[in-house]
């Protein structure tokens, strides 16, 4: 009996939880938000008419760093035309137009700042040390700890070491074991 008991509470806490995420997923926080743009454009006269039905059917991005969506235009607030001097036919043409819409909100993601040190190693001759030496200075680092991830920048050399392989005709012939270093922001 109380094994079954325990099963129930499982399953109802269970319940209350999905409920619970699913609601707060459903039913997202929103708001209405109108925004004014002015835009300016240089255009041959002919064309004033096209560059007005382009933003007739034009959207805003909205993001103020809570809320964000896309916004649909609702009206041209005004147009004033004004002559390029110096520029027979060409005219400066202000647009004023207003966008609205509903935005959702969000949670931007989180990012941190990580510092990664690793370890390369090549083998070439002695002529060849400084290419491979600015291979690794242009090399990236990706990072991922399951939470955080992105792709991280060199830093800088911390060590090298290097050790003769074979000297022969050729030339010597040198192993380097060289410790890097990547910084960079990664986010979740």
């Amino acid at each position: 009996m109380l094994r079954k008991f325990k099963l129930s509470v499982c399953c109802i806490m269970t319940l209350v939880l999905l409920f619970t995420f699913t609601t707060a997923s459903a039913f997202a926080d929103t708001k209405t938000v109108t925004v004014s743009t002015t835009s300016v454009f240089i255009s041959p006269g002919p064309e004033i008419g096209g560059i007005i039905q382009n933003i007739q059917s034009s959207t805003y991005n909205y993001d103020d760093g809570t809320y964000r969506g896309v916004l649909s235009y609702l009206q041209l607030n005004s147009v004033n035309v004004v002559p390029v001097s110096n520029s027979p036919g060409v005219l400066q043409v202000t647009v004023s137009v207003t966008y609205s819409g509903t935005v959702t909100s969000y949670s931007p993601p989180l990012t941190k700042t990580v510092n990664v040190t690793d370890y390369k190693t090549f083998t070439c001759e002695g002529s060849q040390a400084n290419a491979n030496m600015q291979a690794i200075q242009n090399s990236t680092y990706y990072y991922n700890d399951g939470t955080y991830h992105g792709t991280l920048s060199f830093y800088r050399i911390v060590n090298v070491q290097t050790t003769v392989v074979s000297q022969g005709p050729a030339g010597v012939i040198l192993q380097f074991y060289v410790t890097v270093e990547y910084s960079g922001t990664v986010t979740t």
